[in-house]
């Protein structure tokens, strides 16, 4: 019986894992093809752990002969736009030079333009798409919107913004009735 006893405890023992703070997530680290400064490398990370969204594309982005560099750019405050990728192709390779606006939360910016760099990895046409009228148009400053990339960032968003409201209900605890305050 003493054997049975202590047979359970070590299998309790092996199953309990040490406390994790709620918010980290196991998740994949980002793409190696991703080159940002460190305050955008957190918004990134956090972006993995709130959003499968964000953790699917970011699976899509492990393409060989693909970089991806981010900045930021205070001289976007004027523009129409948050964001703007840039997409250069040369023997095989592709380059997207991201560039957001320095103010604000940048998350769903930066999920906009991943879609956008994953429709490019996919070889999407995008003339022929806007000439189908299939979800892609051209801007006034010439450049490709789609609806893809813009419910890709919206859908981010929301996550991550889910996720965050779960996240403080929690902090606050069951002495508070689950919910956070404001």
């Amino acid at each position: 019986m003493r054997i049975i006893f202590v047979h359970l405890m070590c299998v309790f023992a092996l199953s309990v894992r040490p406390a994790r703070a709620a918010d980290d997530v196991a998740m994949p680290l980002l793409p190696s093809a991703i080159e940002a400064a460190e305050d955008l490398r957190r918004y990134l990370e956090m972006m993995l752990r709130r959003s499968a969204t964000f953790r699917q594309q970011c699976l899509r982005l492990e393409a060989p002969r693909l970089r991806v560099q981010i900045r930021r750019d205070a001289q976007f405050y004027d523009k129409p736009y948050q964001a703007r990728t840039t997409i250069q192709r040369s023997a095989g390779s592709i380059v997207a030079s991201v560039v957001i606006t320095a103010f604000g939360d940048p998350t769903e910016w930066l999920a906009h333009e991943f879609e956008h760099v994953i429709e490019q990895i996919e070889g999407v046409n995008l003339r022929q798409v806007m000439q189908a009228r299939e979800g892609a148009w051209q801007t006034v400053e010439g450049s490709f919107e789609t609806t893809r990339a813009i419910r890709a960032g919206e859908t981010v968003r929301q996550e991550v913004r889910e996720r965050h409201r779960a996240l403080a209900r929690a902090a606050a605890g069951p002495e508070s009735g689950g919910r956070a305050h404001d």
